[in-house]
């Protein structure tokens, strides 16, 4: 499994790990293309599934904040910073995963779900 880093901000009540992922052995099947999309693709799903990340790639885990955040005047800054570490850390894990000879597609997107999407488009109908 991943490494995880436990991140405890106990005067906002906020408790949050951050996982870091080893490409591999979590995500040992690089993509090369089209033939192979469907293999990464279900094990990047079960992997972000185990650890529940898979809001980053389907964007229902937000980095926006909410009202109720904005009563707390630091917590909104910590989840966020915390989200676009994680989200990082997944962009990360992608790029791993992936043959350098697309990694073009991995390296110009700004968060994990823009990278799902561009390599979901150039590659999920074709396999």
């Amino acid at each position: 499994m991943g490494d995880i880093i436990r991140v405890v901000y106990t005067d906002y009540n906020i408790d949050t790990m951050i996982i870091q992922f080893i490409t591999a052995s979590q995500l040992p099947k690089k993509i090369h293309g089209s033939h192979d999309f469907a293999m990464w693709k279900a094990q990047l799903s079960m992997l972000m599934h185990i650890h529940d990340l898979y809001g980053h790639l389907d964007g229902s885990t937000p980095s926006h904040l909410t009202l109720s955040q904005l009563e707390q005047p630091l917590v909104p800054i910590m989840r966020n910073s915390l989200w676009f570490r994680q989200d990082q850390l997944i962009q990360n894990a992608l790029m791993a995963s992936v043959d350098p000879t697309i990694a073009a597609k991995v390296a110009t997107t700004n968060s994990a779900k823009t990278t799902c999407d561009a390599l979901h488009t150039a590659y999920e109908n074709k396999s």
